[in-house]
C-alpha cells in the first residue's frame, strides 16, 4: 500500500482536474466543458490501442454515453474500456501487439506454416530411424503450438501473464531472431526488462541457457534454457517491465519511479496485467480531459 500527500493549489479554468486529485470540499471535478468530440476522440484512441481499428457506430455511440451518464468517472471509463477488451478482436490484437515488439511482427500464419514444415520434417526423421532430429523436433514444436495457442489461453485464463511472455520468448522464431546464446539473453534483457544485463547477469544467463551447469539469477537457480525462461518472467523485474511497456504502448512515455511502485506489488500479486491497462487508459493523460 502507498500513501500519497496531495496539496490543494489554485487551478486556472483551462487547468485540467485529474479525478484522483484531492478537491476543495469534496467536490466533483467539472466535465461541462468537455465536448462530446473530445468523448469520442478518447473512445476511440482505446479501441485503435486495444482492437486495432476505431469503434464503429454503434460502439461509438453505446461507449459516449456509457461516460457521459457516468459523468466522466473512473467507473464508467473502466466499463467503457471493459467494452473493447471484451470485444473478440482484442486477445488476437494484444498478441499482434506483443508480437510486433518481441518477434517482428510473426504471425499466426508464420507460426503455423512453421508447424507444417517441423511436423513432415519429424516425419521423415522418424522412417530414417534418426531419433535426435525427431526429438529435437518434439521440443521445437511444443514451443511453437504453445505460441500458436497463447492468446485463446490467456483468454480463457488458462495461463497468466508469466506463461504469455514466458512463450514469446521460448520458441523457434525468437531463436531466430536472436541467434546464438549471447544475443537471446540480450534479447530477453532488453524485452523483458527495459535495460542491458550486468556482467554477471549476463554471464550466468549465457552459462546457464547452454547447460553448462547450475547458475543463480534473481536469487533463483536454474541449469538449462527452459529455467532460464522461467526465472526472468517470474522475476520482480519481470512486473516492473510490464509496467514500463504499458506505459510505452499507450502513453508513449516511461513511467516514474512513482507510478511503478504504485503498480508493482499488486501485479506481481494478482498478475492482473489487463488491470494496469486500464490504469492507464483511465487517467486524464490519456483520455484528454
Amino acid at each position: 500500500m502507498f500513501a500519497f500527500l496531495f496539496i490543494a493549489c489554485k487551478k486556472t479554468s483551462t487547468e485540467t482536474l485529474h479525478e484522483n486529485h484531492v478537491i476543495l470540499g469534496n467536490q466533483i471535478p467539472n466535465y461541462s466543458g468537455v465536448s462530446t468530440i473530445q468523448v469520442n476522440a478518447y473512445v476511440n484512441r482505446v479501441y485503435v490501442d486495444l482492437l486495432g481499428r476505431e469503434a464503429d457506430s454503434m460502439e461509438l455511440v453505446k461507449a459516449v454515453n456509457l461516460i457521459k451518464n457516468g459523468n466522466y468517472n473512473n467507473k464508467s471509463r473502466d466499463s467503457m474500456i471493459s467494452l473493447a477488451m471484451n470485444n473478440a478482436q482484442f486477445y488476437p490484437q494484444f498478441f499482434i501487439k506483443t508480437s510486433a515488439v518481441i518477434l517482428n511482427s510473426t504471425s499466426k500464419l508464420d507460426i503455423l506454416g512453421q508447424i507444417n514444415q517441423d511436423v513432415y520434417v519429424q516425419q521423415l526423421s522418424l522412417q530414417m530411424h534418426d531419433t535426435i532430429t525427431y526429438n529435437a523436433l518434439v521440443v521445437e514444436l511444443d514451443g511453437l503450438n504453445k505460441l500458436y495457442n497463447v492468446d485463446s489461453m490467456y483468454h480463457l485464463k488458462q495461463i497468466d501473464i508469466n506463461e504469455f511472455y514466458r512463450r514469446f520468448i521460448y520458441n523457434y522464431f525468437y531463436d531466430q531472431i536472436n541467434m546464438g546464446t549471447q544475443n537471446f539473453v540480450k534479447a530477453c534483457f532488453e524485452n523483458l526488462f527495459h535495460r542491458n544485463a550486468s556482467v554477471n547477469e549476463e554471464s550466468n544467463s549465457e552459462s546457464m541457457v547452454n547447460g553448462f551447469g547450475s547458475y543463480t539469477l534473481f536469487l533463483q537457480t536454474g541449469n538449462c534454457k527452459g529455467d532460464f525462461a522461467n526465472i526472468v518472467t517470474h522475476s520482480t523485474e519481470f512486473y516492473q517491465g510490464l509496467i514500463v511497456t504499458a506505459y510505452q504502448n499507450y502513453l508513449l512515455r516511461k513511467p516514474t519511479d512513482n507510478e511503478i511502485n504504485s503498480m508493482v506489488t499488486s501485479l506481481s500479486q494478482n498478475k492482473d496485467y489487463l488491470a494496469v491497462v486500464k490504469s492507464i487508459m483511465k487517467t486524464s493523460e490519456y483520455a484528454g480531459f
